[in-house]
């Protein structure tokens, strides 16, 4: 399938939302000059972006709402404009329970049930498992990717020959 040895698929995402009782021009001026200096702040991490239309984003929330462990790719969706975003995203067999310290996610697809857990790790109130993040970004470094390791792990082949036996 042509996949690297580690499955890697570090992405952020913003979001950012102002409060506005009629949308002005000085408005939207501000918030676009808003995301230049992020981008920009970003780029001169190393690290990408792009801005996405109406159809990116029904496929990058839908993949996030919509999560299926047993997928390695998302599935592709098709825009209606005729249609609301949020009714594009959220699939019929959505399920999303609320927990004191996480959230599941439920799917139904094929007859068949799939759940999933969604943790919130947060530095500063859990520097305990602060670990999780480190061994991540040692394999791939998010501010400096030209210090990554490549290729994580050493794959040893012995071969040993013995030598022929004369009877």
């Amino acid at each position: 399938m042509n996949l690297p040895l580690t499955l890697r698929h570090y992405r952020v995402f913003i979001s950012y939302c102002s409060p506005s009782k009629k949308k002005s021009r000085a408005d939207i001026l501000e918030m676009e000059n808003l995301v230049k200096i992020i981008r920009a702040s970003f780029h001169g991490a190393k690290i990408t972006t792009q801005t996405v239309d109406a159809q990116a984003f029904i496929e990058i929330v839908g993949e996030m709402i919509n999560h299926n462990p047993d997928s390695l790719y998302p599935k592709r969706r098709q825009l209606d404009p005729y249609s609301d975003l949020n009714y594009q995203c959220v699939e019929d067999s959505f399920d999303l329970k609320v927990r004191a310290d996480y959230l599941t996610l439920g799917l139904r697809e094929n007859g068949r049930n799939s759940t999933a857990r969604i943790l919130n790790f947060h530095l500063a109130r859990n520097p305990e498992i602060a670990f999780l993040w480190n061994m991540a970004d040692n394999y791939s470094n998010l501010l400096n990717p030209e210090m990554s390791i490549s290729c994580p792990f050493i794959l040893t082949l012995t071969l040993v020959v013995e030598a022929p036996r004369i009877r």
